[in-house]
């Protein structure tokens, strides 16, 4: 069962997200700022979370996972491993990734707006 992902990008500087290193798609995710309210940027539908086998490229799964965010400006990216429990009923999912400087980034995955796993970057 294949469930799709919604990101976010809650960092003032556009993104572009890699998931399990796939060639493509990069996922572009436009920032925010104080006239958009502050509101994360969202991108759906781009990923995918896979229930019932393993991740790949592109594709996020339960177990280890790794996103690769690259700011706009930025050359080198930042790797985030993601672990995705298995006991988890799935409805809906929302990833956020965010910057703390432009070396560490850090994401939140929930279920339906309810936390379940976490991660920043080595």
């Amino acid at each position: 069962m294949m469930i799709a992902v919604t990101l976010f990008n809650a960092n003032i500087l556009n993104v572009t997200v890699v998931v399990n290193e796939a060639a493509s798609p990069s996922i572009w995710i436009g920032g925010t700022n104080a006239a958009l309210s502050w509101q994360p940027q969202t991108v759906i539908g781009m990923v995918q979370l896979n229930l019932a086998g393993p991740p790949g490229p592109g594709i996020l799964a339960v177990g280890p996972n790794t996103l690769t965010v690259t700011p706009d400006g930025v050359i080198t990216p930042t790797a985030i491993p993601l672990d995705i429990p298995g006991n988890v009923q799935w409805i809906t999912a929302q990833l956020y990734v965010f910057y703390g400087t432009l070396s560490t980034a850090q994401c939140v995955m929930l279920n339906d707006g309810q936390y379940v796993t976490g991660s920043l970057s080595a």
